[in-house]
């Protein structure tokens, strides 16, 4: 799941986002977490996702539908979409604007299953393209991330650990640093039905500190300064196909992320 200003790259305290999620499989934490997990669906496998987020800030909100298409190529390799069909930011001071968001694709490897003393391990590319038209949505550059994925199962909890690198796009007249992020997430199986989840995530600045004017912030919103988030949420299995799921996600920003979700297992 992501939002609409990229998390490894961006300040999410100038938006409010709301966000629709449908997945094709329950991996790990489905729509409410940003961590991913080293196992991947079965071979052949096709999913879609929507979810619904709503994030406010004393900066402003915003919202948008982002949408998801996954296919497992091999039962250890697959490759996922996902479009922002429509974006809007609605800031304290400036302008609202409204359109097409940026679309993300990655590509997923897992290398082994997980042993009693190992995890699972696996290997992500992601690149996303700039398709959105405001400076506000996206940075109108192209930014690629490699993903290292953990996860290691301790009777009903299940832990995913992410490291990840991000090159990003600097957009006219300012330099964008590179980014390094982090994140670590459970999720407990209470009953067959019925998860608990919570996630912890970081990332480094984009924006030198020394370029950190506001004027410079005002040209590319999408980043800035380190960033640290915290996100708890549940989720909840309605038959062998559809899975529903909430979550409240804290920024450092001071913003607050509602998150529900919706996940189809085709």
């Amino acid at each position: 799941m992501e939002q609409i200003f990229d998390r490894n790259g961006g300040t999410v305290g100038w938006l409010t986002v709301f966000t629709v999620l449908v997945c094709c499989t329950f991996s790990a934490f489905g729509q409410v977490l940003e961590t991913e997990s080293a196992y991947l669906p079965d071979k052949h496998s096709f999913g879609t996702m929507a979810s619904f987020e709503y994030q406010f800030s004393a900066d402003g909100k915003g919202m948008a539908v982002p949408l998801e298409l996954s296919y497992s190529i091999l039962d250890n390799l697959e490759i996922l979409v996902q479009p922002t069909i429509f974006a809007a930011v609605f800031p304290s001071n400036g302008e609202r604007v409204n359109g097409l968001g940026d679309i993300e694709a990655s590509l997923t490897c897992n290398f082994n299953h997980e042993k009693i003393y190992l995890p699972a391990f696996s290997f992500a590319g992601e690149v996303k393209l700039p398709t959105a038209r405001n400076i506000l949505i996206g940075t109108g550059k192209t930014d690629w991330t490699l993903y290292g994925i953990a996860t290691k199962n301790f009777g009903p909890v299940e832990i995913d650990g992410n490291v990840t690198y991000t090159f990003m796009g600097s957009p006219e007249g300012v330099h964008l640093d590179n980014t390094v992020g982090g994140s670590l997430a459970a999720e407990w199986e209470v009953t067959p039905v019925l998860r608990l989840l919570g996630e912890a995530f970081a990332n480094s600045a984009a924006l030198p500190e020394s370029a950190s004017t506001d004027a410079e912030s005002k040209i590319t919103p999408e980043a800035g300064s380190a960033e640290f988030f915290g996100t708890v949420g549940a989720a909840y299995q309605l038959n062998s196909k559809l899975e529903v799921s909430v979550g409240i996600n804290y920024g450092s920003s001071n913003s607050i992320l509602l998150i529900a979700g919706v996940a189809m297992d085709w």
